[in-house]
């Protein structure tokens, strides 16, 4: 790929954010689940449309003089950003140059996706805006559901070995996470009748059977206990209730049930193939992957047991890994990446963030963004997810729905 390519990209982006800004984050939104592009150009692009988007936001925020993000919020996050730039440049020892480019590439990823949290929060004003921009995103589940569907008819078909499907973001794991989310967040959004019943039924519908389709174990959880929660779950009843215990423990039940079937037989499913020695493989494969993720869990509790204050860095734990200990495995646990990463500063920065984000919102609109909170807490114990651009982008459409719900202009915080 050219190295004019990029420059060619942002040039285009840059115009149709300026003239368009509204078009150009609709687009970003409807593309944002393509992570997979990066591994055809060589670069993502969602990374820097997101920059340019909250550049754009940043202007409208000053033209205006008013910030529909909380300010407490915004201290809090360049605040962790400059402790990860800080602890990434200075605590790189003894990695090497080219084990450096991952962390920062990760690094790059959660800022730009930070942007286009920023843009949409800053860019949607109306409600008009707010449907326009939840029926793109129910769109873009569909296309992503329907290619990982359209992934696992032609792949676990062959009866031959093949790697879970991965649809358009090249990872099966996280690729199960955001369906898990969608479908959880779609139910949502059709209560506050911001997309139409059918078109958010379908979508939740392709989006938790793609997610089935991918065999993550903690994808088919979440998509239970999201959906199920979002479903019982009423903003105006007891957050806590016989029902929603009920519900919750209904859909924990039939979870186990489904995974301790697929523990036994999910590569023979993939493979299609009832071959006994191909299935002791596959077995024997899937275990090698548990134990890495295993030994990962125990390593990174270490490294933060050895450096609580500073952190190694974010993103470098994977290298720091493969160094001690021969398996390039990153942390798999959200909790973990920032405390490995940042120390404990970090990780009592994005807790203050999440409590600056939540403290302006009514006990209700609380409890409605409890579901899709319990779903991404099952996820985050087996993945790293601060990086992960389409992550922070529907957490950042979900919160904005139930924020605006009830009103005709979204409250901004002066």
């Amino acid at each position: 790929m050219s190295n004019t390519a990029p420059w060619a990209f942002i040039a285009l982006a840059g115009i149709l954010t300026w003239v368009s800004p509204r078009l150009s984050l609709y687009l970003f939104v409807l593309a944002s689940p393509w992570a997979g592009v990066n591994d055809v150009l060589g670069w993502d692009p969602r990374a820097r449309w997101a920059i340019l988007l909250g550049l754009r936001g940043a202007w409208e925020a000053w033209g205006t003089g008013a910030s529909c993000v909380p300010r407490t919020a915004c201290r809090v996050w360049l605040g962790f950003t400059v402790l990860a730039v800080a602890g990434l440049w200075m605590g790189n020892t003894p990695l090497l140059a080219y084990e450096l480019d991952a962390p920062r590439s990760a690094l790059l990823s959660f800022v730009a996706g930070s942007c286009g949290v920023y843009a949409i929060w800053q860019l949607i004003r109306e409600t008009q805006q707010l449907r326009a921009l939840c029926a793109v995103f129910t769109a873009s589940v569909l296309i992503s559901s329907s290619v990982g569907i359209a992934q696992a008819a032609a792949r676990y078909r062959l009866g031959v070995p093949s790697s879970r499907i991965s649809g358009p973001l090249s990872n099966a794991n996280y690729f199960a996470t955001y369906l898990a989310l969608a479908a959880t967040a779609l139910v949502l959004l059709i209560r506050l009748k911001l997309i139409r019943r059918w078109f958010g039924g379908i979508a939740c519908l392709a989006a938790m059977l793609a997610c089935g389709l991918t065999l993550s174990r903690a994808g088919v959880l979440a998509v239970l206990v999201g959906v199920g929660l979002a479903w019982f779950s009423r903003s105006d009843r007891k957050l806590i209730s016989a029902r929603i215990v009920g519900a919750t423990a209904a859909a924990v039940l039939l979870a186990a049930a489904l995974l301790a079937s697929y523990l036994l037989q999910f590569r023979r499913n993939v493979t299609n193939t009832d071959e006994p020695q191909r299935e002791r493989l596959v077995e024997a494969g899937q275990t090698v992957e548990d134990l890495s993720r295993l030994e990962a869990f125990r390593y990174s509790l270490q490294l933060a047991g050895e450096h609580p204050l500073a952190g190694v860095g974010f993103g470098t734990f994977a290298a720091r890994n493969y160094q001690a200990n021969g398996f390039y495995v990153s942390t798999h646990n959200t909790l973990m990446q920032v405390l490995v990463g940042t120390g404990l500063p970090g990780g009592i920065l994005i807790f203050c963030l999440i409590v600056a984000l939540l403290r302006p919102l009514p006990l209700q609109q609380r409890r409605q963004l409890f579901p899709a909170a319990a779903a991404f807490g099952i996820c985050s114990l087996f993945g790293d997810y601060l990086q992960a651009i389409e992550i922070l982008v529907f957490f950042a459409i979900l919160y904005l729905s139930v924020r605006n719900s009830g009103q005709e202009t979204q409250p901004c915080a002066v």
